[in-house]
């Protein structure tokens, strides 16, 4: 909201003011009366939202040190306030006059800000001797300026006096004033401390700034109209509030300037103020006015209220100058028709700013609404009831999260963790190599000692090689369980490679009673149970990565249902209970895990299938690897045979069986295109040999009629570790039926025993109930005080049903004024 809402006002005089003497127009009751209302409802909002979001119209008395400030508020409020030397304000004070017919009454309160939360307390009963409010003030401003001391009352009746230390030179905190008689205006503002231009000796410089930027930010609010203070008797050029007020205000639309001391003008210099009553030098919207207060001496000899006016009265219409203003703007002179204006514009003010404050108002009405949905339910009537359904929301919820929820999930928060155990499991495949050891051991070697932990292995891309990687290994890229869906997770490692000739040494040394060429089934179970042994580790990280993540899972869900339950231990008592349930259910996982392992180290599976398919695999890679080594490339000679095309063979033949007029001649030109051919190259040339072995098979018997080229294979002698080939084919097959079959069960096992068992039968449920002791006769007792609320949750629902009130109050009101 900007200034145009002063517009125009200060073109219109109000009725209140046309009796310049005796201010009757104040007690008028037409306007009284609705003046009180709009003042009544702007207090009841203030008292609300202090510290909050809104702006409320507001009447600020600023000016610098010495300005006769004081003097001004005494005038208009008929109180007294402390006096001494420096600055006597050092917090807001807020005066609410109230005219009502009964007798003279002051209460005194303070307000401080406590959480971004108003609140007032009533400092001392209500004073009905006029003489004693200056004390009371004092006292009050000494306890807001003391905020460490907690016994606010401690000030009231306290002989401490003003040269007391204090915590605070000047506190934003305030005291208030309600101050309500039959003598007494209907007017609301507030008086803040004197700006200072320097501190004394042992002050703290730091306090100039202070009080500039309390003042400020009272002023600077749009809805505030500034009762700017200038005393006569400094230069007007030196005033810093004048300064700090145009700052906030340019164009003087909200600012009501008042010149004090009009007595202390030098002789001859009356001009240099009159021009501002005029309004002819620093013109202002709501103009200039003048007051005459009492000075010192009067005060000492005790003037009255009523005296202080008719002296006032006396010199404005006496003294040089002023009584010879013209009658318009003699009615800017005087402490009753400043008041008047004062009121006026205030009430102006709240009147154009009804429509916005109504929606303000609602504003604050939802947002307190909404916060006071937020906290927790109060304690109810019936504290088992309370506490069964706390935990039945609990346990829905919980058992939601662990069936699994869709997308960012705790189910979804395993993959990755099952994903790096899969390829643990992957990584301790055996790694059989069928060619034997290049540096031989001397001593054969058990399987478990062939078989070894992996190690951290440096990788590469798919198309990389690992680096470190001898060039050895790359004729047995293809012969170490290549074919698998993730082969190149586990690159060749030699520290890890197990030789044809160890496994045949190994199988040797087990021979006992076997016949001959027989080998003994436990160097395979002895090769797969010492592979199975290192599946462990794997799998209890994958347990302990579960268990973790679920604890911390189960504890943001914990948070929100008994995180405000903390008073009477309820909150503690759940965590306790049921991360001590989590921990007997990852002892069952672990035991599980425990147990698959067990049945790992014996072999079994009815997957025939598969594990004829990957010993098949494995067997024919093994010897296609030997075959090579041992035939230079034999195989691929006999891949690369193409037979002879059936078309032209028969030509041929038919060619040789037809006469021909001179034989001789037929063979003397294929002798000559024989001598001008080539010679035959070594693949060409083996083509040859095999096309004739195969065509002279074929004329022996009609069986060998399908033979294929890569069956001559089979004529070459056994290999003497056909054995070894045989046991690690086996190997190697059922370790990849077993580790399938391994990396299902575990993750399986610990969602059943770890995650499935927190929601699984009730058994949680009641655990809780029974640990939480609230099945017995002591169960109502228990409860209650499980669920016995926070002080700060209760004190903070009190403040917000408060403000509730005063706020549906206030709307109410709002809606009679509109």
């Amino acid at each position: 909201m900007d200034n145009g809402q002063f517009d125009n006002f200060s073109d219109t005089q109000s009725e209140t003011t046309s009796n310049v003497g005796g201010g009757v127009g104040l007690s008028d009751p037409v306007h009284s009366a609705e003046r009180r209302r709009m003042l009544d409802v702007i207090n009841s909002l203030r008292n609300s939202v202090a510290g909050l979001d809104i702006d409320l119209p507001m009447i600020a008395v600023v000016g610098s040190q010495s300005a006769g400030k004081s003097s001004l508020i005494e005038a208009i409020s008929g109180i007294t306030l402390p006096r001494a030397g420096g600055t006597c304000t050092r917090c807001p004070i807020k005066c609410r006059l109230k005219h009502s017919e009964d007798q003279w009454q002051c209460t005194v309160s303070v307000q401080f800000l406590a959480n971004g939360m108003p609140r007032e307390e009533v400092f001392g009963n209500p004073i009905s001797i006029k003489s004693e409010v200056e004390d009371r003030i004092r006292r009050a401003q000494r306890a807001i300026l003391n905020p460490g001391v907690p016994d606010l009352y401690r000030y009231l009746n306290s002989a401490e006096d003003d040269t007391t230390q204090t915590d605070l030179s000047f506190s934003s905190n305030c005291i208030s004033l309600e101050i309500t008689g039959n003598d007494v205006v209907d007017l609301d503002f507030v008086d803040l401390p004197g700006l200072i231009a320097s501190v004394g000796s042992g002050g703290n410089p730091g306090d100039i700034a202070l009080v500039h930027d309390l003042v400020k930010s009272y002023i600077e609010k749009p809805s505030c109209i500034v009762l700017l203070t200038v005393a006569c008797e400094t230069d007007f050029q030196n005033q810093a509030a004048h300064l700090l007020a145009k700052m906030v205000d340019p164009d003087g639309r909200r600012i009501v300037g008042v010149l004090t001391k009009p007595d202390r003008i030098p002789a001859g210099e009356e001009e240099s103020w009159l021009c501002f009553i005029r309004n002819e030098k620093e013109p202002l919207d709501h103009g200039w006015f003048s007051v005459k207060q009492p000075d010192s001496r009067a005060l000492e000899r005790g003037i009255t209220r009523d005296e202080a006016h008719r002296e006032e009265d006396e010199f404005f219409a006496h003294a040089l100058g002023w009584s010879d203003l013209a009658t318009r703007h003699r009615a800017q002179l005087g402490t009753s028709n400043l008041v008047a204006r004062l009121s006026d514009v205030l009430v102006a003010l709240i009147r154009r700013r009804l429509p916005e404050l109504t929606q303000d108002v609602q504003r604050l009405l939802e947002q307190t609404r909404e916060e006071l949905g937020h906290l927790p339910t109060p304690p109810a009537v019936d504290p088992v009831v309370q506490l069964h359904l706390l935990l039945s929301n609990f346990s829905r919820d919980l058992s939601k999260q662990m069936e699994g929820t869709p997308y960012e999930g705790l189910i979804q928060s395993f993959k990755p963790a099952q994903d790096n155990f899969r390829k643990a499991i992957r990584a301790t495949a055996p790694d059989f190599r069928p060619t034997e050891n290049p540096h031989p051991r001397g001593t054969a070697l058990r399987p478990g000692q062939l078989v070894r932990p992996v190690q951290a292995v440096d990788r590469t891309s798919r198309r990389g090689r690992p680096r470190g990687r001898s060039a050895s290994h790359s004729a047995l890229d293809t012969y170490i369980v290549s074919g698998e869906e993730d082969d190149d997770d586990i690159p060749p490692n030699d520290g890890r490679a197990i030789y044809v000739d160890e496994v045949m040494a190994c199988a040797e040394s087990a021979v006992t009673r076997e016949l001959p060429v027989h080998h003994p089934f436990v160097v395979i179970r002895d090769f797969i149970t010492a592979i199975v042994e290192h599946w462990k580790s794997p799998a209890e990280l994958l347990l302990d990565f579960e268990y973790g993540r679920l604890l911390q899972y189960v504890q943001d869900i914990i948070e929100p249902h008994f995180g405000n339950y903390d008073e009477g231990g309820l909150k503690g008592k759940i965590e306790v209970i049921i991360n001590q349930y989590i921990l007997s259910c990852r002892e069952k996982a672990m035991s599980q895990i425990m147990w698959l392992l067990a049945q790992e180290g014996e072999p079994f599976t009815l997957n025939l299938p598969n594990y004829s398919n990957y010993k098949e695999k494995f067997l024919v890679r093994y010897r296609r690897c030997r075959q090579d080594r041992q035939y230079d490339g034999l195989q691929s000679i006999l891949k690369a045979y193409k037979p002879p095309d059936p078309a032209r063979s028969l030509m041929a033949s038919y060619e040789r069986m037809i006469p021909t007029p001179s034989m001789v001649s037929a063979k003397s030109v294929a002798s000559s295109l024989a001598s001008r051919t080539p010679s035959p190259t070594r693949g060409s040339s083996a083509d040859h040999a095999i096309n004739q072995a195969l065509s002279g098979l074929r004329l022996i018997h009609s069986s060998f009629r399908d033979l294929d080229a890569t069956d001559f294979m089979k004529l070459l002698p056994v290999d003497e570790y056909e054995p070894a080939l045989n046991i690690m084919a086996t190997v190697q097959a059922y370790f990849h039926v077993a580790r399938k079959r391994f990396t299902d069960l575990v993750p399986m096992a610990l969602d059943h025993e770890l995650i499935l068992s927190l929601t699984r039968g009730g058994t949680l449920d009641a655990e809780i109930l029974t640990k939480l002791g609230v099945t017995g006769l002591q169960g109502p007792n228990r409860c209650r005080e499980l669920l016995r609320e926070p002080q700060r949750i209760a004190r903070h629902r009190g403040e917000l049903l408060h403000m509730l009130e005063q706020l549906d109050v206030a709307m109410r009101k709002l809606g009679n004024l509109t």
